[in-house]
């Protein structure tokens, strides 16, 4: 009766149930104490009550179970009684030698939303996988909620990724680290303190070597932040958009053009040339990347002073055999179009191309 009541909401007619069993002499079990517990951990206001029924149990000989008290524990976390979620694990660890999974999924579920116990969430973790090594993505994902609250515990995480991933395959959830770098960003916009972006750069970079699926957004907002930097590190920019060809990752073609122009404005001759010779791998997927795009890119080209000299050398890491036939051609055709350096421009690019590709 006092289960149907419990899941009826009807709190207080539970209460009358218990006083007609003290009427009748009805000895309450460890089951009436869990019930009447549970109806007590669904109120703010009866919380505390749910304690005094755990003093109560002392005086029928009974103890508290480890479900009971996990469900005490949950009921704290859910109404945020830190206070009391306190003394349910002192309870714990004072009355059992070891933690179950349930205790300890409870326990992350918790540290990882406030700042003054995000490295709990870690600690408690790795409690957690000495008993189960392949952990599921959910606490994963909480690691990465305690790294919004402590961005210092960002590497601490990446460790623990790179563990799970490398060993079981395991990932978080895309939504969830991709909301993690994109605080981390907004955050670094708003004071400019380059270890937050190093944090950023360490769980992108995490994303791009996983293969983990990247949103577009996210993308365009790595790279807003990375012409932001002061110096820009064009190399890592290259990199960085190399690895989301290689992955095939969806790019406008109208992204790859804004970055082209600002590279060249940059006088970043070199970087810009070599994100021409990305966007004409075969790999490189767009979509709208056609004869105008094409002569856009050209057009950049022909920006190049005539005097500079290229370091071919500098373009070793772009893979020349995968370039896309077609999209080179057409380069090569809108370069030499009304253009009065057209042979200068022609051959500089052809020299920065292997003897095959010629």
């Amino acid at each position: 009766l006092m289960v149907l009541l419990v899941k009826a909401n009807l709190l207080e007619k539970v209460n009358d149930v218990r006083m007609l069993m003290q009427k009748l002499e009805i000895i309450p079990d460890k089951i009436t104490f869990a019930i009447l517990m549970q109806a007590a951990a669904l109120n703010q206001n009866e919380l505390e009550k749910a304690f005094d029924l755990l003093e109560s149990m002392k005086n029928y000989n009974l103890q508290p179970n480890i479900v009971i008290l996990n469900n005490l524990l949950n009921s704290c976390f859910i109404l945020n009684r830190y206070d009391l979620f306190a003394r349910i694990i002192e309870i714990i660890e004072n009355k059992f030698k070891y933690k179950t999974i349930a205790t300890l999924s409870i326990q992350i579920k918790a540290y990882s939303v406030l700042k003054e116990t995000a490295f709990k969430t870690f600690e408690i973790y790795e409690e957690l996988i000495k008993i189960q090594p392949k952990c599921k993505p959910i606490f994963l994902n909480k690691l990465i909620n305690a790294c919004k609250q402590d961005i210092n515990l960002v590497k601490r995480l990446v460790e623990h990724l790179n563990y799970q991933y490398n060993n079981y395959k395991q990932l978080p959830e895309t939504n969830e680290i991709t909301s993690l770098i994109m605080h981390l960003n907004n955050t670094y916009l708003t004071n400019n303190d380059d270890q937050i972006w190093q944090a950023s750069l360490i769980i992108f970079n995490f994303m791009l070597d996983t293969k983990m699926l990247i949103n577009y957004v996210l993308i365009v907002d790595m790279i807003y932040i990375i012409f932001k930097q002061n110096p820009i590190d064009y190399n890592y920019l290259v990199q960085f958009l190399k690895k989301l060809f290689q992955f095939s990752f969806f790019i406008k073609s109208s992204l790859m053009l804004n970055v082209t122009e600002q590279l060249i404005k940059a006088k970043e001759y070199e970087s810009a040339v070599k994100i021409i010779l990305l966007v004409c791998l075969q790999n490189y997927s767009s979509d709208f990347f056609n004869l105008l795009d094409i002569a856009k890119l050209a057009t950049f080209l022909k920006l190049i002073p005539q005097n500079y000299q290229f370091n071919k050398f500098n373009f070793s890491d772009i893979d020349l055999d995968q370039l896309d036939s077609k999209r080179l051609t057409l380069l090569i055709s809108q370069i030499t179009v009304n253009s009065q350096n057209q042979s200068f421009h022609l051959l500089t690019f052809l020299n920065l191309l292997n003897d095959k590709q010629n």
